[in-house]
């Protein structure tokens, strides 16, 4: 990218570095040091190499997330999936990583946009906003 004089970054941070996550301290401020990590290199390699960052926040399936559930105790999944429904306003659920969040992927990759640099992409359903 350097030799190139452009690109884009596209780093994964979380909503629990945003919004916080019980239990979660040590996963939240790691996260928070990507989103704070990436707004810096944007400054550094933006400038000199035209090299664009940008964070997304995934609320997505992953593989991790489908083996904590399978052994979540009966009443954690249920209560779990009940929170999801209520918290995500779009589809009620996780997203899906297909259709979900790879055309946001797609789209900060691309020349379509860039002049979007140092921002945090939510795919999440919604579920900040309603916090």
């Amino acid at each position: 990218m350097m030799k190139q004089g452009k690109g884009a970054i596209i780093n994964f941070a979380s909503d629990a570095a945003i919004a916080g996550m019980p239990n979660s301290a040590l996963y939240a401020a790691s996260k928070g040091a990507v989103i704070g990590w990436t707004r810096t290199i944007d400054h550094e390699w933006g400038i000199k190499y035209n090299i664009r960052t940008n964070i997304v926040n995934p609320t997505i399936k992953t593989p991790m997330y489908e083996k904590w559930l399978a052994t979540a105790p009966k009443e954690m999944e249920e209560a779990h999936i009940k929170a999801n429904k209520r918290s995500h306003p779009i589809g009620g659920a996780l997203g899906e990583a297909d259709t979900d969040m790879a055309p946001g992927m797609v789209f900060l990759a691309s020349e379509s946009s860039k002049y979007m640099t140092g921002q945090i992409f939510e795919v999440n359903g919604g579920s900040l906003m309603v916090r």
